[in-house]
């Protein structure tokens, strides 16, 4: 079962891949590209919000450098990161559960598996500019780990200081990543590893968190970290409970009435690893995985913690704790408890775990099955909203999708830049060219009446959003595009056909809806109507050109 957990989730990524650039991909990933080729490092050190995300961004450089800003490499990187976070969860299990039957093992391996790849992760998994949260979970688990085995195999010296290495580059992932190395000099500490290797770790400490600090800008708000734990303590607690929960309510189906259940649960997880300290401890020189793995859950929990002072004087406060993105960290202490727990476990536990293992799986799987779900209608809105973006159409609606519509002027002109760079930042290299094709005359190709709605959009231009119906869908079309044509066959906008699997519900005409624009100086005049003009479809194969 937890193989097809992470079949459905390799299925849902191929099935909500989208290269339309989302969110913040328009200023880290494009912006960062249009900035890094001008030349200089600071592009590749400054900040993005309260993170400092420098290991992310040469998977960005290299996926349009090399791979046409297709958003792939970034999300075939993130994937690749939670198979490593899995393997790590694996071997610790093993190496931790001597007393384990064989049947019990296998099964608390593939929670572990299931667990890692849960889709509650769906933006990580989905979103090309998410690579930087799965790399700020497995490097801080493989310093852990990595000390824990440092100090059962004395051996192998370099296992220690790979540890260091791993809690350091942990810092270039996202902010919370400075918690790693602190976490890991005290567990260094219990766990015995040598004084030199200690005084190494506290050095290594001081310096990556004075580096990391340095031209710091304190995130996405000014308030005081320390006024929000004074003015709203009972948020704070509530936030860092649905953070740590948060894969819980997913699984249960976000569902209002489980905030309750999740928070409960949660703040058990926390006071259980608490009260395993004592235990974790003496058994520090037979189980030293176990004490690693209640480092993995303070780590989340202070790293909980760090993003609720951060998050909740933002618009929307509490509920920001159960967002998609959170829950690889949620996640993360979750599975480490099971590590942590299973060399303490009983002889009725054990015989009992193959079949608690089935009922977690199958609990986890009603969500999973959303992995599979058709995804044709948010792709359809991206591609619509790209179409605005490549063709400097300002509609906010349209471009809502991809970019707050309150920045849409922003947006606009990374886009103007992308395109006069060239880069294939829309997703589909007939919307790099689209602009190029405006005043010309129209290719032979079926054309059609249906326009039915026309918006001026609020640009100081004469643009309009043109809304319809064709009467037949086109017999051949490059994903959907389409040409607007006036009167004499020449090209005054452009339109993006909905595909049959991305229709809306409660449209009950027969033919395929569309949606376009229209850069037309003569809608300005009076008695302008759309009358005249007509759809029609991309001619297949014709040459692209960008025009300013």
């Amino acid at each position: 079962m937890a193989l097809v957990m992470v079949l459905y989730t390799l299925i849902g990524v191929v099935r909500a891949y989208s290269p339309v650039p989302l969110w913040d991909m328009w200023d880290g990933y494009i912006g960062f590209f249009l900035q890094a080729r001008e030349g200089g490092w600071l592009p590749w050190l400054d900040g993005h919000a309260e993170h400092r995300i420098v290991l992310s961004r040469p998977f960005f450089y290299a996926d349009i450098a090399w791979f046409g800003a297709r958003g792939i490499l970034p999300i075939v990187a993130g994937l690749a990161i939670t198979a490593g976070i899995a393997t790590i969860f694996i071997q610790a299990a093993r190496r931790s559960s001597d007393a384990l039957t064989p049947a019990a093992r296998k099964a608390l391996c593939a929670v572990l598996l299931g667990g890692t790849f849960f889709w509650s992760q769906r933006e990580n998994f989905t979103w090309a500019f998410q690579v930087q949260f799965f790399l700020v979970a497995w490097l801080p688990l493989s310093a852990f780990y990595l000390a824990a085995r440092a100090a059962s195999e004395p051996t192998r010296g370099y296992l220690a200081p790979v540890a260091t290495a791993c809690a350091a580059l942990a810092l270039g992932a996202m902010a919370n990543g400075i918690f790693a190395l602190p976490i890991l000099l005290v567990l260094g500490a219990c766990v015995g590893l040598s004084p030199r290797w200690l005084a190494g770790t506290a050095l290594t400490t001081v310096l990556a968190v004075l580096l990391f600090r340095q031209g710091f800008s304190g995130g996405q708000t000014h308030v005081p970290m320390l006024a929000v734990l004074m003015d709203r303590p009972m948020d704070v607690v509530h936030f860092v409970l649905r953070y740590v929960g948060g894969p819980l309510w997913f699984a249960f189906g976000r569902a209002n009435w489980a905030i309750g259940i999740t928070e409960i649960a949660a703040a058990l997880l926390l006071l259980g690893t608490l009260a395993f300290v004592p235990t974790a401890w003496r058994t520090r020189r037979t189980h030293p995985m176990s004490l690693a793995m209640v480092a993995v859950v303070a780590y989340v929990a202070v790293s909980a913690f760090g993003t609720s002072l951060g998050r909740l004087p933002l618009p929307y406060g509490l509920a920001g704790a159960f967002v998609s993105r959170y829950t690889t960290m949620g996640g993360l202490a979750w599975l480490a408890s099971l590590v942590m727990v299973a060399p303490a476990l009983g002889d009725r536990i054990v015989r009992a775990l193959p079949l608690a293992a089935t009922l977690v799986l199958l609990g986890l799987m009603s969500w999973q099955l959303r992995a599979i779900r058709n995804q044709a209608s948010t792709l359809y809105s991206r591609d619509l909203g790209a179409l605005a973006l490549a063709t400097q159409m300002n509609d906010p609606s349209a471009i809502a999708p991809l970019y707050p519509p309150e920045q849409t002027a922003h947006v606009l002109d990374i886009a103007n830049r992308a395109g006069k760079a060239r880069l294939s930042a829309f997703g589909r290299n007939h919307l790099l060219a689209a602009i190029g094709w405006l005043g010309r005359r129209a290719p032979a190709a079926g054309c059609q009446a249906g326009i039915e709605t026309s918006q001026v959009l609020a640009s100081g231009r004469p643009q309009r959003r043109i809304d319809g119906h064709l009467k037949t869908a086109f017999s051949q079309s490059s994903d959907g595009a389409a040409l607007v044509v006036d009167e004499h066959d020449i090209i005054v906008g452009w339109a993006l056909v909905r595909p049959k699997a991305a229709r809306e519900r409660g449209d009950s005409v027969d033919g395929p809806a569309f949606s376009g624009f229209v850069d037309d100086p003569r809608t300005d005049h009076a008695g302008w109507t759309t009358t005249s003009l007509r759809i029609c479809a991309m001619p297949t194969g014709a040459s692209f050109a960008y025009s300013e």
